[in-house]
């Protein structure tokens, strides 16, 4: 009986090897142009590009390429650039200008500043929503697009924001004082947004005891104070009281 056994077990363990033999064997055998697009497919899996939509019968394929969700400048067609350069023009310069009044003093360029030559990408899913990114000076600024409304809705000074995650020097003392005051928030807010914020929603305080940003300002807006998802607004200030940060939140 154990003799049965062994060879049993035997004839399992040599048809388990030629199976795995058969199996890199025929691996090995695919000819380099199909090793070429397994490569292809998994680089372009990991890139997260857009695969094209495809619709199928039994006699005939429709392709049909998906709106890319980032789409650089550079990659814009003629007449993607032409609408965008019209656009600009009557919609997105305007609200730039306009938000950019409402925070006077406290923006860290002109408005004028924003031209097509420094557009970097769009963010998009379709054409009722986008996201249309600029760098101006080494700064990121988005412009919001939902149907009719335009506005801007981010801002980020890395240069400035980067501090936040680097520890003090031991000699430096926090500030505990703020280059905005709670007065200032109310009325660039009301400019903003159309909206009275009562004293109680807009929320401050020194950025000295949370990084090496000393001397400016934390500021977060409405919503629930355990919950940054609900914030209404969220603003860094510099020291020079530049806006470092600026992240419009849910309506």
């Amino acid at each position: 009986m154990p003799k049965i056994r062994i060879g049993l077990i035997y004839t399992v363990v040599v048809a388990g090897i030629g199976l795995l033999v058969a199996f890199v064997l025929t691996t090995n055998r695919l000819e380099p142009d199909q090793k070429q697009t397994q490569r292809t497919i998994l680089r372009k899996t990991s890139e997260n590009i857009a695969q094209p939509n495809v619709s199928q019968n039994r006699t005939n394929a429709t392709i049909t390429p998906k709106r890319k969700i980032r789409l650089s400048a550079s990659d814009f067609s003629e007449d993607e650039w032409s609408q965008f350069l019209s656009d600009f023009k009557r919609r997105y310069k305007p609200a730039v200008s306009n938000w950019c009044a409402a925070y006077e003093g406290h923006i860290p360029f002109s408005s004028d500043d924003v031209t097509p030559g420094n557009f970097v990408e769009r963010i998009s899913k379709n054409s009722s929503f986008a996201e249309y990114v600029f760098v101006v000076n080494g700064i990121t600024l988005a412009v919001q697009v939902s149907g009719s409304a335009v506005r801007v809705d981010y801002l980020n000074d890395p240069r400035q924001t980067r501090k936040l995650a680097s520890l003090p020097a031991k000699a430096d003392a926090p500030i505990t004082s703020m280059p905005v005051s709670r007065e200032d928030m109310t009325k660039m807010l009301k400019e903003d947004s159309g909206i009275s914020f009562a004293p109680a929603e807009i929320r401050m305080k020194p950025t000295g005891f949370s990084g090496k940003l000393n001397g400016g300002a934390f500021v977060h807006v409405g919503g629930d104070p355990e919950n940054g998802a609900s914030w209404k607004y969220d603003f860094v200030f510099g020291q020079d009281g530049k806006i470092a940060y600026y992240l419009k939140g849910r309506d």
